[in-house]
């Protein structure tokens, strides 16, 4: 058998990891336009000075060697030929496969009425290592950093820049920042901290044209009138699928552009639970999917999960939601789990607060019997019961307590041989 992977970041390269597992003659070759393996999620952590190159990797450094698995770098794929099973590279060469993973991942997406901004010398997106190299080269020069975009990207470089005597602005279109894992009440403290360390936060804000001298952008005019003098800008306000080699091919893609809080996301190739798309022997993972939110643990998931199809092992994803968010910024710890933008007719709001001790607890059930989403701020515990009753779907509406009560007891116990099984003990 033979499997051909394109893109070597979490989905392509946990792909290939389990592949081989599954398959230990099967000859694998992983295409990437990178020629270095790094985690996108670490790239902070190089920018602030945390890491250096080399511990950026999330594999072992003789990882392919290791796994027997063929690496071409430094090209990427131009056009898939699904009929012949042929991918074209942008080296004019042709590999060929039995079955096909497609995780290129995604490219920054610009807020649309300032496409014109990403051309100027000072503006960035972190995008790749290159993105972080020259980031890190101009924020040693700048006095004043503003970021387009409150997602965790921003906070990750922010909480540690406002340390060192910066001026940051940040500028969010949606109602409160990480808005992907927290709603309005549970951002509330870290925007507080933000603000309190001398940062700018503008929210439900939107940049509507930009002051230049020469190729630099050297100040932003907000929709409330407001303008903001900068010296460098960080954009992190979406992103879009890297798919556009599938153009003229009949793999499925969703291409229309969807908005999540205030969140600009193209839609990408449209794959099932088993990360089939609509194509036979062709797989999709990571953050080139259609409707996942762009997330390093979704990715994994689904790269494992494709690799296990791929290899004729049945295999689903649970959900793209049901995962935990451990947020920890300015010492205040939260954890989220699920989808807090879930909305509808069916849906139950839980609160507890306790402002003495800073403890916020948030819960989203649905029909009385599924949590779709929990937020644990301050006090944390439990959070692993919660996401396993968010990731299994469990019903919830038989176990007669306060739902922040719950305990791993009241769901599971151990069978005869040690298993961890669903029993519901607590039912009425």
């Amino acid at each position: 058998m033979k499997y051909l992977i394109l893109g070597a970041s979490a989905a392509g390269l946990n792909a290939a990891k389990t592949l081989r597992k599954l398959d230990e003659s099967a000859i694998i070759t992983v295409v990437s336009q990178n020629t270095m393996i790094y985690s996108k999620s670490l790239l902070h952590l190089f920018i602030t000075g945390e890491r250096n190159l080399h511990a950026l990797s999330f594999v072992e450094p003789d990882f392919f060697e290791q796994n027997d698995i063929n690496w071409v770098n430094g090209v990427s794929a131009v056009g898939v030929n699904t009929y012949r099973k042929e991918v074209n590279l942008s080296n004019n060469l042709i590999e060929t496969y039995d079955k096909l993973l497609i995780a290129t991942g995604s490219t920054s997406l610009f807020p649309p009425n300032l496409d014109y901004i990403q051309d100027a010398k000072n503006v960035y997106s972190l995008e790749n290592l290159t993105d972080a190299i020259l980031i890190r080269d101009k924020i040693s020069k700048s006095k004043s950093i503003t970021f387009i975009g409150g997602g965790l990207v921003c906070l990750d470089i922010v909480s540690k820049l406002l340390y060192r005597g910066f001026h940051i602005n940040i500028i969010e279109y949606g109602n409160n920042i990480m808005s992907f894992q927290l709603n309005q009440e549970a951002a509330e403290p870290y925007q507080k901290a933000v603000i309190d360390d001398g940062a700018s936060l503008y929210t439900n804000a939107i940049v509507v044209s930009a002051g230049m001298i020469g190729d630099e952008i050297t100040s932003l005019t907000l929709n409330n009138g407001e303008k903001i003098n900068t010296d460098m800008v960080i954009v992190s306000s979406g992103i879009s699928p890297n798919s556009d080699f599938l153009e003229g091919s009949d793999i499925r893609r969703d291409c229309g552009l969807v908005e999540i809080k205030g969140q600009k996301l193209r839609k990408g190739v449209l794959v099932n639970k088993k990360c089939e798309t609509n194509i036979p022997d062709i797989y999709a993972a990571g953050d080139v999917c259609a409707e996942k939110l762009p997330l390093w643990p979704i990715a994994v998931k689904q790269g494992i999960v494709a690799a296990y199809n791929m290899a004729l092992k049945d295999k689903e994803m649970r959900s793209v939601y049901g995962l935990k968010n451990p947020i920890s910024y300015f010492g205040i710890n939260t954890i989220s789990i699920g989808d807090p933008n879930v909305s509808g007719p069916n849906i139950e709001t839980i609160d507890y607060r306790d402002d003495l001790h800073g403890v916020y607890k948030h819960a989203l059930v649905e029909n009385g019997k599924y949590i779709r989403s929990i937020i644990l701020q301050g006090e944390i515990q439990g959070a692993g019961i919660f996401e396993r009753l968010i990731e299994d779907e469990m019903d919830i509406s038989g176990v007669n307590k306060y739902l922040f009560d719950f305990t791993f007891d009241d769901f599971f116990e151990l069978d005869d041989r040690g298993q961890i099984i669903y029993s519901n003990k607590n039912a009425i």
